[in-house]
């Protein structure tokens, strides 16, 4: 009996060491150079995509063409079509005394390369670009947090601008990030205050990397995590998804808030459009929903902002062309409002939410109630 404690113990060592050694064996295959453990160098294997800046630091790692931007901004992060020095639009000269439209978002505003954009679109309307001039704020990558910071940097730069504050519903899980295709800053929130952290955009996303580089406490764990062999209920718990969903919801409900309260201490008109995908997973253009779409449209109502919700914007599309038959529309339906090579908007897609910001814009401003326009 007296034995049996010492067995226990030396079989406990054994098994640690033998982990411990599992693990270096691991970790040092993981980050070689070559091909011959390319299979092991997919982030995917022990990271969320949409949450954690794990994922993005091992993308940067151990994805040899992988371009992060150059001569970052140290507050952006990085930009679109703007000056970096001022933030002052490309286009603007063209504005020739008109009311300037302020278009905020991600790729979802900016647009897919080769289609008809919001600008092409709109700024090409006789009744539009008579007294109004849209300018393309949108920058591909960005993060609510992102189109926020650029706002406060941009709209005090023109006279009485109508604002239009769009995101894609993905857009929300970017906000946790502090790293994506390139470093990004991060809001926190302290005693309920939103907060900008401290941590400096530095002159290279590889220059963050090394100062703050991917730590796990085990790579082989993680793998295990997130090979899709653990029971259903099981993996969510480990990857603490309910925690994350928890902390963006906390997080972008700031953020946007704080988007409304400089619209309106402003007094400028405005909308916000709620961009949707077509995607494998959640949050389908065509019916269901998920966590995103019923926080941000409980946040819309709750709040009574002007709103354009793409999902809805395509039902009514689809349902006034009337009945078709289930051949007509069939696989193919999808692809008329998102591309699926580019998983971006048509320019299909583009003009008919184009028709609506531009009902929104000529009606002059805030209609006063939450729900969307008819």
């Amino acid at each position: 009996m007296k034995g049996k404690p010492v067995r226990l113990l030396l079989l406990a060592t054994s098994v640690l060491v033998a982990l411990v050694v599992a693990e270096l064996g691991y970790r040092t295959a993981l980050f070689s150079d070559g091909e011959r453990f390319r299979k092991l160098k997919d982030p995917a294997l022990y990271a969320d995509y949409f949450s954690e800046d794990l994922y993005w630091k091992l993308h940067l790692l151990l994805d040899e063409g992988s371009e992060p931007p150059r001569r970052p901004h140290p507050v952006l992060g990085w930009v679109g079509k703007f000056s970096r020095a001022d933030l002052r639009h490309r286009d603007s000269a063209r504005l020739d005394g008109r009311r300037p439209v302020l278009l905020y978002g991600d790729s979802f505003a900016d647009c897919a390369e080769g289609v008809a954009c919001f600008e092409d679109i709109l700024n090409r309307d006789r009744e539009f670009s008579e007294e109004n001039y849209l300018l393309n704020y949108g920058v591909g990558g960005y993060g609510v947090d992102q189109s926020l910071l650029l706002l406060r940097g941009t709209v005090e730069l023109f006279d009485d601008p109508f604002v239009v504050f769009s995101l894609f519903t993905y857009d929300l899980d970017r906000s946790v990030l502090s790293i994506r295709i390139g470093q990004k800053p991060r809001f926190d929130v302290v005693d309920g205050v939103l907060e900008l952290e401290p941590t400096p955009i530095y002159e290279s996303a590889e220059a963050f990397v090394a100062d703050h580089p991917p730590r796990a406490v085990s790579y082989l764990y993680r793998r295990a995590v997130f090979s899709g062999l653990l029971p259903a209920g099981l993996s969510p718990t480990l990857r603490r998804g309910t925690w994350q969903r928890q902390r963006k919801i906390e997080v972008n409900e700031r953020i946007l808030s704080a988007a409304l309260e400089e619209l309106r201490q402003r007094g400028l008109g405005f909308v916000f459009v709620v961009f949707h995908g077509e995607r494998p997973s959640d949050n389908p253009l065509f019916g269901g929903s998920d966590w995103r779409e019923e926080f941000l449209r409980r946040w819309l109502e709750e709040n009574g902002v002007p709103y354009i919700w793409s999902k809805d914007v395509v039902a009514r599309d689809r349902g006034s062309r009337g009945p078709r038959s289930s051949r007509e529309w069939g696989a193919a339906t999808p692809a008329r409002y998102i591309d699926p090579e580019s998983s971006h908007p048509t320019e299909y897609f583009n003009r008919i939410v184009a028709r609506e910001i531009r009902r929104r814009v000529l009606a002059g401003g805030e209609p006063g109630a939450g729900r969307e326009w008819p």
